[in-house]
């Protein structure tokens, strides 16, 4: 999974999504990478700017048409060219929060580890399915451009554009992947606890569920952050998507009355991949908001010293997270309601 993570993350800091890159295994950032990221991003708006007028115009001149939906063509290459320079200049605040993301996930990766535990099979899959729809858009839809236009140069510009939605999606499901992994582990481990709380010694037990504790509370304070960061910019994705989904499905049908070919095959596995990379993002929120409500109350029955109940507080208060999922936006909403007692503000010491 290590190798995946790299090419991936190696790849969107290419195309100027990110200023971090990977040295020895750590994530660093660096003038010359922030450099590199700032003039790419302004390079990328100014080129795309033309580059999607022109080919929203080119469409809006095709037989393919009705007059009265004639501005439809060029309504999604504008929509198109509002999410990519909505994620470009957006990309200081993913850095910062990519950046607190990649130490709670080492801290995710040392406790794992030192409780010889693996990701469940159903993430791992999740993660697999996401990768693969991933590197088919992204090969897919620079294959497309490059059939249907002349200009290598032009095919390649707009293939990268795409790739950046394609890739913001990727980060914001992988983003809600490690939360869930993090819930998923301590879950597991709760569970753990209970199983053996009877032969326990009650002091050990009570640290082991403080360090539980706490951890879900970070999770939960990180998945709120990342819901703030990705919600503008899921939203106008998924408008982007929506009007995608009607244009291209309704010159899909056209050419399908025209016969069947191997273009038209490839266009056709893009735009059922694409539903399915949308769909994944759905199913990562949902098992992020599954794994977070877990009710484990029961485990303070018989525990009671002041520092299990400090930390059962802090626990309680994290799971009157509001945590829902709006599936028009994909938007992770979560809502503390917070107890007056000043020791919910921080985990126990």
């Amino acid at each position: 999974m290590e190798k995946q993570v790299k090419i991936y993350h190696g790849y969107a800091q290419l195309i100027g999504m990110t200023s971090y890159r990977i040295v020895n295994g750590k994530f660093i950032q660096s003038r010359i990478s922030q450099a590199y990221a700032l003039v790419w991003n302004i390079g990328t708006i100014v080129t795309l700017a033309w580059m999607f007028w022109c080919a929203g115009t080119d469409m809006m001149r095709s037989p393919w048409f009705p007059e009265t939906m004639s501005m439809v063509p060029l309504v999604l290459y504008s929509v198109n060219y509002a999410v990519i320079v909505y994620v470009l200049i957006s990309r200081s605040y993913r850095d910062s929060l990519f950046s607190d993301l990649v130490d709670i996930t080492d801290q995710l990766n040392r406790k794992m580890e030192l409780a010889e535990r693996k990701t469940n099979l159903k993430l791992r899959k999740l993660l697999y399915m996401k990768s693969f729809t991933l590197t088919y858009l992204n090969l897919g839809s620079f294959l497309s451009f490059l059939f249907l236009k002349d200009r290598f140069l032009e095919a390649t510009i707009i293939g990268v554009a795409y790739s950046i939605l394609n890739t913001s999606n990727y980060f914001y499901f992988t983003s809600f992947w490690q939360i869930a992994r993090g819930y998923d582990f301590v879950d597991r481990e709760i569970k753990n606890l209970i199983s053996f709380k009877s032969g326990s010694n009650v002091e050990d037990f009570s640290e082991v569920l403080q360090d539980l504790w706490s951890f879900h509370w970070t999770l939960s304070l990180m998945a709120s952050r990342i819901s703030r960061v990705y919600g503008v910019q899921m939203l106008v994705s998924r408008t982007e998507y929506v009007l995608f989904a009607v244009v291209y499905g309704y010159v899909g049908i056209i050419f399908l009355f025209q016969g069947m070919s191997l273009m038209l095959i490839h266009a056709g596995l893009i735009y059922f991949i694409r539903a399915l990379d949308f769909f994944l993002n759905n199913v990562i929120c949902d098992l992020t908001a599954r794994y977070q409500s877990y009710p484990k109350h029961e485990l303070i029955e018989g525990v009671i010293n002041q520092k299990a109940f400090s930390a059962y507080l802090i626990y309680e208060n994290s799971m009157r997270l509001d945590l829902k999922l709006n599936n028009l936006n994909g938007k992770l909403v979560i809502k503390a309601g917070y107890h007056n007692h000043a020791d919910l503000d921080r985990p126990a010491e």
